[in-house]
């Protein structure tokens, strides 16, 4: 069986998965939603780190869910610190709403906290698309 074509069913899902995370996150941010304690604050971010995850798992169909989730937590904190950047250019960028939506605008600790929720409920996800992927090496016993 060719390599390439046994990883589509788990890009096609990646790529559903990602949709679904942006939908939500997008759902988040309109009336009534954005208003509502903790799914007006919480979900938008959550639903990123469950879509920056699922990037990451279109990319490497193959790797183990702690790596996908040790790069989608990377990614997720790339992002935030970047948002401590100011640059005329960057702020400008920012000022678009595709944009921001993407990187952010002002880093919050918080969101930290809200990308590891994203990450752990979109590896509890892989888990249950994927039954048969390990989580991590298994270590062999002298």
């Amino acid at each position: 069986m060719n390599v390439h074509r046994s990883n589509l069913p788990t890009r096609m899902t990646a790529i559903i998965a990602m949709m679904v995370a942006a939908g939500v996150g997008l759902l988040s941010r309109t009336e009534p939603f954005r208003d509502m304690p903790v799914v007006g604050t919480w979900t938008g971010d959550t639903a990123w780190a469950v879509a920056a995850y699922f990037l990451v798992r279109l990319l490497l169909p193959v790797a183990r869910i702690r790596t996908v989730a040790l790069l989608a937590a990377g990614l997720c904190l790339a992002v935030e610190l970047s948002q401590l950047i100011h640059a005329e250019w960057l702020e400008n960028l920012r000022r678009h709403r595709i944009v921001a939506l993407l990187i952010g605008r002002g880093f919050l600790w918080i969101d930290l906290v809200r990308y590891a929720l994203g990450v752990f409920i979109a590896m509890g996800a892989d888990r249950i698309l994927r039954p048969g992927l390990p989580a991590a090496p298994a270590h062999s016993r002298p």
